[in-house]
């Protein structure tokens, strides 16, 4: 269960970086 969060912590990271790269300094 709490791998399944972080696993898609990363993932929702990993778009964040594609949208946004200054927005994931602020995670």
């Amino acid at each position: 269960y709490e791998n399944n969060r972080k696993m898609r912590f990363n993932l929702n990271s990993l778009m964040y970086k594609k949208v946004d790269p200054e927005a994931m300094d602020l995670l």
